[in-house]
Order: C-alpha cells, then structure tokens, then sequence
C-alpha cells in the first residue's frame, strides 16, 4: 500500500517563494563578495602608492585637464565610493 500526498497548491507557492529568495541571498552575496574584493583591491593599491599615481598627490590631481592613471588606487577608491 503506497500514499502519495500531492502538495497543496499554497505549499507549492510557498516553496517556489522560497527558491527565489534564496537565489536573491546567494546573488547578493556573490555582489557582495565582489564587491569587497574591489575595495580591497583599491586599499592595496593605495597602500603600495601612498603618494598616488604619476598625475596626483595622494589623491589629488595635479593637472586637473589630465585624469588618474587607469591603475591608481586613489581613482579606485574614489570610484566606488561614489565621489
């Protein structure tokens, strides 16, 4: 003699609801994540050039017609802090 339970309809939904919340947790961890190795990326840079890059003073640039060198940890830093 074998059951089958045939899940309810509510369940169902309950279920699919919590598939997607956790494909959301793991997408923002993932963002997270990443996130934190760009900052830890930009404080490494800025710890091996204290003084900045070729075209700034820690930061601040010499020349303003002229930009960051594309590795300076200063313009990192400053990108993803949003300044």
């Amino acid at each position: 003699m074998s059951f089958t339970h045939e899940p309810s309809p509510e369940s169902k939904y309950e279920h699919e609801r919590c598939e997607d919340l956790i494909d959301k947790l793991q997408q923002d961890l993932y963002a997270t994540r990443l996130l934190s190795e760009l900052y830890k990326d930009a404080l490494t840079r800025i710890l091996d050039s204290p003084y900045g890059c070729a075209y700034c003073d820690s930061g601040k640039l010499r020349n303003t017609q002229k930009d960051h060198d594309e590795r300076c940890g200063f313009a990192q830093a400053t990108d993803l802090l949003g300044e």
